[in-house]
């Protein structure tokens, strides 16, 4: 007998009981312990539907964030408007109240109009009154508007550093936005991605690398033949080894390692 053959059956049938435990192994122990062990691995397809899928929840969240300020700035106008409103009404009141005033000051008290202007006056004065409560409380919803409006817009430049930041490979949105308000730079995307291109770099996602494995002498494995070899390079690449042990082994008995 050939001793090149009797080795590798020798090795390959020691290999069957001294071969540490596969990922497999070893991970299906783990969760028997109630430990998992196992790392999850992403082919390039999954990978870029991940890429997309964040790119698409961040947009979903600065469409929310935009509709909000849209929403903002309404009311600020509604604000604003109510505000004017107001402070017309209370002109107009006030010149109202000057004029009787004047009025009343020039009649004697013995003129029948007299009682019924006065009556005019207070009734003024009270409106006057009520219509500065209601600015003031217009007032101080424009101020918690303006602190709702800071928030939110807040919101949104988070929403778009994290946008900018995903575009590019282990991009930090704090990071990002610590340097860009150190900058001032404004809520811009295109000014915010000239900063994220000087930290990192961008992630391609129409990058189509392919993972292969170590190329072995294919005469029938793929097509339910028996006229498979392996080279020894192979058998040393851990990976190859897990995936095709059985193979191999079959193979060695036919003297079809090279």
């Amino acid at each position: 007998m050939d001793e090149t053959n009797v080795s590798l059956k020798d090795s390959a049938k020691s290999s069957e009981t001294t071969t540490p435990l596969s990922q497999k192994d070893k991970a299906n122990l783990s969760e028997k312990d109630g430990h998992s062990t196992t790392t999850r691995t992403y082919t390039q397809a999954e990978h870029e539907k991940e890429i997309s899928d964040a790119f698409s929840k961040e947009g979903m969240k600065r469409k929310a964030v935009e509709k909000l300020l849209s929403e903002e700035r309404k009311t600020k106008e509604t604000l604003v408007s109510q505000l004017a409103s107001k402070d017309m009404e209370i002109e107009s009141i006030q010149s109202k109240i000057s004029n009787l005033e004047n009025e009343i000051d020039e009649m004697s008290r013995d003129d029948p109009d007299r009682q019924r202007y006065v009556k005019k006056y207070r009734e003024l004065l009270i409106l006057d009154e009520k219509l500065k409560v209601e600015r003031g409380q217009i007032d101080t919803e424009k101020g918690a508007w303006a602190e709702d409006l800071k928030v939110v817009k807040e919101v949104k430049r988070n929403t778009l550093m994290g946008e900018v930041a995903g575009e590019y490979e282990d991009g930090d949105t704090e990071r990002l936005k610590e340097i860009c308000d150190s900058l001032e730079i404004p809520d811009n995307a295109d000014k915010i991605r000239l900063i994220a291109e000087t930290l990192w770099k961008k992630i391609d996602t129409n990058d189509k690398e392919e993972t292969k494995e170590p190329p072995y002498a294919d005469s029938g494995i793929n097509k339910g033949g028996s006229g498979e070899s392996f080279t020894r390079s192979q058998i040393k690449d851990r990976a190859f080894w897990e995936k095709h042990r059985e193979e191999i082994i079959k193979a060695d008995k036919r003297g079809k390692i090279k």
